[in-house]
């Protein structure tokens, strides 16, 4: 295929267009786009950009910062190659002499074989539609018992509300008042449940604009009125479901879950590659074929004296790595088959009931 070759270029003023989208071509990863970097406020100063290639063809890419003895990597949420990584973090030691200690959030990769010494620990899941191919053949793949519920939940709204529609909006459709529109009917529904929504009226034009750069909405109109929606960013080939919500009134008809497959349906039509459902360990998301994508936080050493001279970050990671997989460890047990598992489970969702019925007294 050719020599490999590595290239490090520093962009002092920010990220060029092409180079933005180079990097979503290759990971199609929401937390690695310039986009998303940009609405975080995170590319300023120095940016430097590593490329790892064979006659052209990209293997790896990688934003980062030098700040003293620490570089920070800023490609959050992607898939790696291992030895990608080990070659990544080798040749930029030898680049920056300086640093002491390079650190990733959010890595999907497998055993690492370096040398250095290194910690690494569960950080973040999403849960992803994988590549299922046509519209087709993704319904095709779905459980028996969703796809009765979603013809008997159909019909029944049909029924009941024949002006009912679903349609598509392109990126020159999704301004902030829609976005906002879907995150108040999310909010509305958490709280009729007693929990807390993890959206808030400032996020509306932060997904607004994600959304703006060839994304797409499918709403659901009753009498011409949102009832419905979900805003998807664009990543690459990639969909990112961002935010989903409906009207209390249609609860009945489980109108968030019909609109989130009718518009995954919609990204199958525009060539979506695979379409993430973001993060919640939330039954309608296993029910569209969604599974668990798991990554890693990932702090290398230059060497063994030189992870000394971190020492209280050290100890830090390791207590809230080990905090972070004990917890996903006893979520993980509602999903699993086993007495004990089931046990375990049993008292989160008993913990779960207790903790509704105390928001509720309170309220």
């Amino acid at each position: 295929m050719g020599q490999w070759t590595k290239l490090v270029e520093c962009h002092p003023h920010g990220i060029p267009d092409v180079l933005a989208r180079q990097i979503d071509e290759h990971y199609g990863a929401l937390y690695a786009s310039a986009r998303q970097l940009r609405l975080a406020d995170r590319l300023h100063g120095d940016i430097w950009v590593y490329r790892s290639q064979t006659a052209g063809f990209v293997h790896a890419i990688f934003l980062y910062t030098c700040s003293g003895r620490e570089i920070r990597v800023l490609s959050e949420q992607v898939g790696a190659i291992a030895y990608e990584v080990e070659r990544f973090v080798d040749y930029l030691f030898e680049r920056h002499p300086e640093a002491d200690r390079i650190q990733f959030f959010g890595l999907d990769m497998g055993e690492l074989r370096t040398t250095r010494p290194y910690q690494r620990y569960f950080c973040a899941e999403d849960i992803v539609i994988p590549a299922v191919g046509s519209e087709q053949a993704y319904t095709d793949k779905l459980g028996k018992s969703t796809k009765r519920n979603i013809r008997r939940r159909s019909a029944a709204l049909a029924q009941r509300h024949p002006s009912m529609r679903f349609e598509t909006l392109d990126a020159s459709g999704i301004d902030a008042a829609l976005v906002a529109q879907i995150i108040a009917f999310n909010r509305a529904r958490m709280a009729s449940k007693n929990k807390m929504s993890t959206y808030c009226d400032e996020d509306a034009a932060r997904l607004a604009a994600l959304a703006a750069d060839d994304g797409m909405a499918g709403i659901v109109r009753v009498e011409g009125e949102i009832v419905a929606g979900s805003v998807c960013a664009r990543i690459g080939h990639n969909y990112y479901m961002m935010i989903s919500g409906h009207a209390l009134g249609f609860d009945e008809f489980s109108l968030g879950f019909l609109c989130c497959y009718w518009t995954t349906q919609a990204c199958l039509r525009r060539g979506a590659r695979e379409i993430n459902l973001m993060g919640g360990r939330l039954d309608y998301k296993y029910a569209l074929l969604g599974g668990s994508r798991k990554y890693d936080a990932l702090s290398v050493y230059r060497s063994r004296q030189a992870m000394l001279g971190f020492l209280p970050d050290v100890i830090g990671t390791a207590c809230r790595g080990s905090l972070i997989e004990a917890r996903f460890a006893l979520l993980d047990c509602e999903r699993k088959p086993g007495a004990a598992a089931q046990l375990v489970a049993h008292g989160i969702r008993s913990w779960r009931a207790v903790k509704a019925r105390r928001m509720q007294e309170a309220s």
